[in-house]
């Protein structure tokens, strides 16, 4: 759990689209639009896309865009998340029936369910302490949102809550991300050296699952990590600096051996 001040302010950076990743840097949560730079060290602009308007979203933790909304949560022992337009309007509010208001949320990411059909993950990752003997993943259905209304307070759907377990004791994380295609889940660790944890190719809703380490990324104090949608970039971040990693045939663990592009932001 990061702590920041309630002017929450969404940011577009400068070069070309392959994904988009939610940090907490100041009073400010940037959404970052980002391709690999030609040089190892490129700095990048960036320019404001809105500022959330909603008062109660005071610590956006966590942010992707999906459908042409963008889903967002307020980090910490939560149990539900916001739809916001592209202006900063929250347009729904859901809920999660049976997800206790405990843990830390620290991230989201979108990927699809059983069937292959939208949903968004929310990582319970956060840990501080590091304590946690499990942390979890909650995954919903994509809602589907009425961009003609705004203040829809609802509750979402298809709601299943995964447990995880790291193989060499608690952590704390702040980045989740869900590889397309394979639907499979990671945790990159925030402590220096980052572990990247992996889920289970199909993890169980009743047992606790155990992630399994692969490996570690270059990045110190990781706070965000998404995939480019077509899963062939793989974007970690920290609160000034990130690394892109190049994926072939969906292999993770290959890609964090190797040396990433680096760049400020």
């Amino acid at each position: 759990m990061t702590h920041t001040p309630s002017t929450q302010t969404a940011h577009r950076f400068g070069i070309a689209a392959i994904t988009r990743m939610a940090f907490v840097a100041g009073a400010a949560i940037l959404a970052a639009v980002v391709t690999a730079p030609t040089s190892a060290n490129a700095a990048i602009a960036s320019s404001t896309l809105f500022s959330l308007k909603n008062p109660n979203i005071t610590e956006s933790s966590g942010i992707v865009a999906a459908g042409g909304i963008y889903f967002t949560h307020n980090d910490g022992p939560v149990n539900q998340f916001f739809a916001v337009d592209r202006l900063g309007h929250t347009l729904a509010i859901y809920n999660t029936p049976g997800i206790p208001r405990t843990g830390d949320w620290e991230d989201v990411a979108a990927g699809t369910d059983g069937a292959g059909h939208p949903a968004l993950f929310f990582g319970s990752i956060g840990d501080n302490s590091r304590n946690r003997a499990e942390i979890a993943v909650i995954r919903v259905n994509r809602p589907v949102v009425n961009v003609a209304k705004t203040g829809v307070v609802a509750n979402a759907t298809g709601i299943t809550r995964y447990r995880f377990a790291y193989p060499d004791g608690p952590k704390d994380a702040e980045s989740l991300a869900v590889q397309p295609g394979t639907n499979r889940i990671f945790i990159v660790s925030k402590a220096a050296g980052g572990g990247v944890y992996e889920a289970p190719a199909n993890p169980s809703a009743t047992a606790l699952n155990k992630l399994v380490k692969i490996g570690t990324v270059t990045v110190t104090g990781a706070t965000a990590a998404d995939f480019s949608p077509d899963g062939k970039k793989f974007v970690v971040r920290q609160y000034k600096n990130a690394a892109i990693y190049r994926v072939a045939n969906n292999n993770l663990a290959a890609a964090i051996k190797t040396t990433p592009v680096a760049f400020a932001m």
